[in-house]
């Protein structure tokens, strides 16, 4: 059965000595908190780690579960049974679940910006400014005039250079018809790049919302 060595001191390691520590022990062998911190901290990673004392003991409990069985299992010559093969690597993928979540949304990533970096799109664009720290009712008139210039626009009432000319508020580009020229992967804000590279030539896309305010993006070419 397994030894458990950890109080409330234990718990706020990461303010504590760098002395070596005994947080559990499985059978002989001693797990420090050495060990368990490099764990933790890996399985955290590209976030904050949590040094809370739930979190802390959660995990610490769910790691000493997972030493357990796999001493049992190897002591009784169990670990290549199938079942019990399968129930040690669940707990695998529970103490990796962040770390692996992380990283596989990381090469996605990659993946996109480096196939998006093979194109470069013209596109026009057209803004009404509303910072996140607006207040409701000003979010609210933003959100209903970029809704009104896009009705307008796909209801070919007007076109989309002529109301970029007329309503957008970004100065650099309003004089052009909202002409931003040529872009490719990593050069705006994401959902602005997401906007541009999901639009299809000629097509006008939906009002979607950045830190600078509401958008639509009209692609002109690929």
């Amino acid at each position: 059965m397994r030894k458990l060595v950890l109080s409330a001191l234990a718990l706020a390691f990461a303010a504590a000595s760098s002395q070596a520590q005994t947080l559990f022990t499985y059978g002989s062998k001693p797990v420090s908190k050495q060990e368990f911190l490099r764990i933790y901290e890996k399985n955290n990673v590209n976030k904050k780690t949590d040094f809370s004392e739930p979190a802390l003991r959660d995990y610490l409990n769910l790691y000493s579960l997972f030493k357990m069985k796999v001493n049992e299992a190897e002591i009784l010559q169990l670990d290549t049974v199938h079942s019990i093969a399968a129930e040690l690597d669940n707990y695998r993928h529970q103490l990796a679940k962040n770390y692996l979540t992380d990283k596989e949304v990381s090469n996605k990533l990659v993946d996109e910006a480096y196939n998006r970096m093979k194109e470069e799109v013209h596109v026009e664009h057209i803004l009404i400014s509303c910072l996140p720290s607006a207040l409701p009712k000003d979010t609210a008139i933003a959100l209903a005039k970029i809704d009104s210039i896009y009705k307008v626009i796909t209801t070919g009432k007007s076109d989309f250079s002529k109301m970029a000319s007329e309503y957008s508020d970004d100065r650099g580009t309003r004089e052009l018809g909202g002409d931003i020229g040529y872009m490719t992967a990593l050069q705006t804000v994401y959902s602005f790049e997401n906007a541009t590279f999901n639009t299809p030539v000629g097509k006008v896309s939906k009002p979607f919302r950045t830190q600078f305010g509401y958008h639509i993006v009209q692609v002109v070419d690929r």
